[in-house]
């Protein structure tokens, strides 16, 4: 009978150190990852544990955070991405300030001035040039089928300093006309945008990098969009080819339909590229308006409706994408309709 009470105690002893044992690990576990204040609750709730395993835990707990006193640090920088050539552009026009970022194609030889390269311009480049730029560059590369999937081209992010950005200007900058808002008036500040895009930012570009006057893309989405298609319909002859995303066709009571009127009347031909694209998910407010899908289908119509015979113009609802979610996928395949008819096979 002893011989059994003994077994039996040296049982629930081992039972006890392997219990303390899986409460010393779970305890560091819990202060790796979740932190010293989540095991101290942890340690709280845990009524029972043995006078030998509360003097590991602590011996640990030392150690640990002796640990975490000479762990790494980090320190701020300025933030850089390699491949990327960045300018501040001080411009007369506007007399203000923007961040031009520039990805140079596969094979750049700055030599040779006589290769010239088609330009793409990203507005809103603060977001979207990090986002879509470099996919645009692997994107030119050849791919297994002896093809890349656009042609060589150099691609340019426009945006305000990051440090100074204010949505203020970035209205003005979009949109072509005035409108109240909250008892402020806002924006209208597009024509003269436009005109530091094509006197002074393309000027440069095309000089500095052996940019193509004769093939320059615009990408511009939400505001942007609402730009670009301003553009195509004030001065079309800025761009040749015009990839819009989530236009706000909304703006001043839908203006810019007005414009494109206004356009089809004193214009018989269009000869440019042009897609439009929208998230699935952009259908009207409760209000009936932000009507994102409906304004893009309202457009294309009218383009189609007028006769251009050399406008190249489509259209692409992205299903279960939303405002944000839809520029990456609609510059992805807006940039290969409007250039992809460029691609040649690799020699």
């Amino acid at each position: 009978m002893r011989k059994y009470l003994y077994i039996i105690k040296i049982n629930f002893n081992t039972l006890t150190w392997l219990i303390d044992v899986h409460v010393v690990i779970f305890a560091l576990l819990l202060m790796v990852n979740g932190g010293f204040v989540m095991m101290n609750h942890f340690l709280k709730i845990t009524k029972k544990i043995s006078l030998k395993t509360s003097i590991l835990i602590s011996v640990l707990l030392g150690f640990f955070t002796s640990y975490a006193v000479i762990a790494g640090t980090a320190v701020n920088n300025e933030f850089s991405r390699a491949g990327v050539l960045s300018h501040v552009y001080s411009s007369n026009l506007l007399a203000r300030d923007y961040v031009i970022d520039v990805i140079l194609p596969p094979g750049f030889n700055p030599q040779d001035q006589d290769k010239k390269y088609p330009v793409i311009y990203i507005l809103d480049g603060y977001v979207h040039f990090p986002m879509t730029g470099f996919n645009m560059y692997l994107e030119q590369l050849v791919g297994d089928d002896g093809a890349s999937k656009t042609p060589k081209a150099i691609v340019v992010g426009i945006e305000q300093p990051i440090m100074k950005y204010d949505w203020k200007i970035r209205t003005l900058d979009m949109t072509p006309t005035e409108i109240e808002k909250n008892g402020n008036v806002i924006g209208g500040g597009a024509d003269k945008f436009l005109s530091f895009l094509n006197d002074e930012l393309k000027p440069f570009i095309n000089s500095t990098y052996s940019g193509d006057v004769n093939d320059q893309t615009i990408l511009g989405h939400s505001l942007g969009g609402l730009f670009t298609l301003y553009t195509l319909f004030s001065q079309p002859e800025s761009f040749d080819r015009y990839v819009i995303g989530s236009p706000t066709t909304w703006w001043d009571d839908d203006y810019i339909f007005e414009l494109e009127d206004d356009f089809s009347e004193g214009n018989v031909d269009l000869k440019k590229h042009v897609y439009l694209f929208v998230g699935g998910d952009e259908v009207c407010n409760s209000d009936g308006e932000l009507c994102g899908v409906a304004g893009v289908r309202k457009m294309t119509r009218k383009l189609k409706s007028r006769g251009y015979a050399s406008l190249n113009v489509t259209k692409k609802v992205f299903k279960n994408e939303h405002h944000n979610s839809v520029v990456a996928p609609g510059y992805d395949q807006g940039l290969k309709f409007v250039m992809g008819r460029l691609t040649r096979k690799s020699k």
